[in-house]
């Protein structure tokens, strides 16, 4: 799984949320878009996954999401978008480029626990 967060705290919570969890999955960390292109284009096998901030250096999450859907190596696989500032816009935007989901990001445990239990539906896809 890639995750693309730029925010240190927010990398630092979902790395706790799947220790915590039995997800049995390798988390690969890019902390801009540029990055998460990078190593979408060398990645020696595809990802099962990739949840992605919206606002992002150097290339924003939906330059990231429109890049996947490009991709036909990696086209089918689930993107979701995870926001501190979720708004309507963003939602149909997400829609309309191919976004798995859209939602904000947690700020408590049991949002951190509904953000794997969306994952964990996702592995077993």
């Amino acid at each position: 799984m890639l995750l693309v967060e730029d925010d240190p705290d927010d990398r630092r919570f979902l790395q706790w949320a799947l220790r915590k969890s039995d997800l049995s999955v390798t988390l690969r960390i890019a902390a801009d878009g540029e990055q998460a292109i990078e190593y979408l284009s060398r990645a020696p096998e595809p990802l099962f996954l990739t949840l992605s901030d919206v606002h992002l250096p150097k290339k924003s999450g939906w330059d990231v999401l429109q890049w996947i859907r490009r991709q036909s190596r990696c086209s089918h696989m689930p993107v979701l978008i995870w926001t501190s500032l979720p708004n309507p816009e963003g939602a149909q935007k997400a829609l309309q480029l191919g976004a798995t989901s859209y939602f904000s990001k947690p700020s408590t445990v049991d949002g951190y626990r509904k953000v794997i239990e969306v994952l964990s539906n996702h592995l077993q896809d």
